[in-house]
Order: C-alpha cells, then structure tokens, then sequence
C-alpha cells in the first residue's frame, strides 16, 4: 500500500483548484491525470522578458512588456485585427490578432485606454508588430507578469496561464521525502534534494542539476520496478527444460557460432533448466546472430 505521506502527491488532479469538465479534457489529453502528473510535467522553455518605455527596432525578437495605448482598430474582410497602438512617445505598432473573434481583442484594447502588454515584437515590413500577446492587462499591473515565464507543454483549450497556475497549485503541495540517494552520491553530484528538484525544474528549465537529479531518480525508480518484478517471477515456480541434445545435434550448420553466439546459448540453458521463468532479454546488432541464438533455444525446449 502506498503510504499515507504521499496521499496528497496521488490525489486526483480536480482536487486542484478550478478544475471543471472543459478544463479536464485537455489535461487528460496531456496524461495529467494526479497532482503528481502536474508535478512531473515539466516546462520545456522560458520567456525572458525586458520592460520597455519605448518602442525601438532594436528590441525586434525580444520579448518585451510596454505601456501601449490603442488608437484604432483595422481589418479587411478575413484578414487579421491590427489594433493600432503608440507608446508614450508616439511611436506605433500592431497588435494583431487571428481569428474570427474579433471582439473579444476589441473588449480588451478599448480605444483610447492605456494598456499593459506583453509579447514578443517583431516587423512586418517596415512597420513594427506584436502577434496574439502574451499578456494585456490595465495599466499599472506590472507585477501580475512575470518578467520570466516558464513555457509549458499545452494541449487545445488549456493556456499557458491556466497551467502556470495549476503548476503553483501542484507544488504547494510539495513534501519532504525521506532521501533515497546515497548520501555521498548525493555530495558528489551537487544534487537538491527530491523536493528543491522539482521545484527548481519548474522555475528554471535550464537548471541542469535539477534535471540531474529527477532523471536519475526516473532510472532509479525503474531499475526498482525491474527488481521488484524479477523477484516476484523468482517466486513462481516453472518446469525445468533440460533438452537431451537429439534436436540441437540434428541441426547441421554450415559454420562455426562465434563465441558470443555460443556463450550466449550456454547462459539461457542454464536459464531454462531452472524451476523458475527465465526472464531473459538477447540483444544484439543486426546480423549478430540472434536468431540462431533463439534456434538453439527453442531446441532445447
């Protein structure tokens, strides 16, 4: 049974604020499907932003947040929304915006009402642009953006902001665990501890020794699994397959099985005279022999 310390770690992941039927649908899409999901659904980037006064060709590819003010909007016909915005100085550039909803883009850009903005700047010909951006917010709420924004992986009707949020939810919940790694393992590496890890992954996607430290732990808990299973299948009892060499003598091949070939055939033998399953994996290049090798095993069988 598991034990009860990791209860809240295994809770179902609606047991994570706001989370009805339309927003489980993508998460269950992603595999999400614990709060311990959440955890281990790490960001794959970050968006490193730069808080401007005002608008410079310079800053083209950057991610930047800036005081932009709406003083008309443009389309035509299907084309995308431009709402045309200048900065503090007068300066330009287009918010644009996909999509056949143009009036969700317009309730937010109300002409003549400065507004927040984040994205990336980038030209459109000679005019400066910013496409669908990250961020719009009132003027004067600065600290509700992040000026470093971990990117996660999303599925169709889940936002960035929405698995931020659930992210922060998720390690809330975060415990201390007693640790697993060998201590001097642990020393030698520079590793965190389980739960520093995990936390650090998601601040920062670049923190190797994090990322070090969860995919050792991945392997670890792997090679437990396989451990766990062998020792179970010791616990089976089998028939004991001892051939009496009538078939394998049979078999007249026109060369010689190379050592390997042959060390190998030894080893499942003594596999397959055992009273409990062989649990066996034979790998090999292409053309090493290992057909011949199952040959001689089913032989013995």
């Amino acid at each position: 049974m598991r034990p009860q310390l990791l209860n809240p770690l295994f809770a179902e992941i609606t047991a994570l604020k706001g989370i009805g039927p339309q927003l489980a649908k993508p998460l269950d899409r992603l595999g999400l499907a614990r709060v311990v999901d959440v955890l281990f659904h790490l960001p794959t980037g970050m968006i490193s932003r730069v808080a401007v006064e005002g608008l410079k060709m310079s800053d083209v590819g950057r991610s930047i947040m800036i005081e932009l003010t709406p003083v008309e909007y443009r389309q035509g016909g299907r084309g995308p929304l431009r709402v045309h915005a200048t900065d503090k100085c007068g300066d330009s550039v287009s918010l644009t915006f996909f999509g056949s909803n143009p009036g969700w883009a317009k309730k937010q850009l109300p002409l003549g009402e400065p507004r927040l903005i984040a994205g990336k700047l980038e030209s459109y010909g000679q005019d400066l642009q910013i496409v669908h951006p990250d961020h719009i917010l009132p003027a004067g709420n600065a600290p509700d953006i992040q000026m470093h924004e971990p990117i996660y992986p999303l599925s169709e009707g889940l936002t960035s902001k929405r698995m931020i949020q659930l992210a922060a939810q998720a390690q809330e919940r975060l415990i201390d665990l007693p640790e697993w790694v060998e201590a001097s393992l642990l020393a030698k590496q520079g590793w965190p501890t389980w739960r520093d890890a995990v936390s650090r992954a998601h601040k920062d996607p670049n923190d190797a020794l994090a990322r070090e430290r969860l995919a050792y732990d991945e392997v670890f808990a792997n090679q437990l699994a396989l451990m766990l299973v062998r020792a179970s299948s010791r616990r089976r009892r089998g028939v004991p397959l001892k051939g009496d060499r009538k078939l394998r003598d049979a078999l007249v091949l026109p060369f010689a099985l190379t050592g390997a070939q042959s060390r190998t055939i030894r080893e499942i033998e003594g596999d397959l005279a055992q009273p409990i399953p062989m649990t066996r994996l034979l790998q090999g290049d292409v053309g090493s022999g290992k057909t011949i090798v199952a040959l001689q095993s089913l032989l013995i069988a």
